[in-house]
C-alpha cells in the first residue's frame, strides 16, 4: 500500500460521515478492524484494506488530525470548485465561439445567397432587354417588308398606268 498523506477518502474508508463524532468513528473502526484484520484473514486478501482503514483512523481519531485532514478536503473542494468553474467558463466561451462561427458562416451564406439573386435578376433583366430588342427588330424588319412591298406596288401601279 502507498503511504501517503491524503492519498485516499478516509471518511469512504471508514464508512462514516464528515460529521460523525470521535465515538462514532471508534466504533465503526473497530466493526471494520474485525473483519478486514489480517489475523482475521490469513490468506492476505485483506491487507490493504485493514492499512486504509487503520491509517484513516489514526487520522481521523486525533482531533488535531481530523481538524488538518478537514482543511485539507475544504481545500481540495474549493479547488475542485475553481476547476469546474474554470471548465464551464472555457465551454461556455467555446460554445460562444461556435455560436458567432455559425452565425458568420449564416452571414456568409446569406451574402452568397443575395449575391446570387443579384446575378440571377441581372442575367434575367440582360435576357429581357435582349428579347424587347429582338422584338424590336422584328418590327422594324416587318415595317420595312411592308414599306418596300408597298413601294414596289405602288411602282407597278404606276408602271401599269403608264403603258
Amino acid at each position: 500500500m502507498q503511504n501517503s498523506k491524503y492519498g485516499f477518502e478516509y471518511y469512504k474508508e471508514l464508512e462514516v460521515s464528515k460529521d460523525a463524532t470521535i465515538k462514532e468513528i471508534k466504533k465503526k473502526y473497530h466493526s471494520l478492524a474485525k473483519i478486514y484484520h489480517p489475523d482475521r484473514n490469513p490468506d492476505g486478501s485483506t491487507e490493504e484494506k485493514y492499512a486504509k482503514i487503520k491509517e484513516a483512523f489514526g487520522v481521523l481519531n486525533d482531533e488535531e488530525k481530523k481538524k488538518e485532514y478537514d482543511e485539507f478536503l475544504n481545500k481540495k473542494f474549493r479547488q475542485l470548485e475553481r476547476v469546474n468553474k474554470m471548465e464551464k467558463t472555457r465551454k461556455r466561451k467555446l460554445k460562444d465561439l461556435e455560436i458567432k462561427e455559425a452565425e458568420a458562416k449564416r452571414q456568409r451564406l446569406m451574402k452568397e445567397k443575395e449575391r446570387q439573386e443579384y446575378i440571377y435578376k441581372l442575367n434575367q433583366m440582360k435576357e429581357n432587354a435582349r428579347k424587347e430588342l429582338l422584338k424590336k427588330e422584328k418590327q422594324k424588319l416587318k415595317e420595312q417588308k411592308r414599306k418596300e412591298q408597298q413601294r414596289q406596288q405602288e411602282e407597278e401601279e404606276i408602271e401599269k398606268n403608264n403603258r
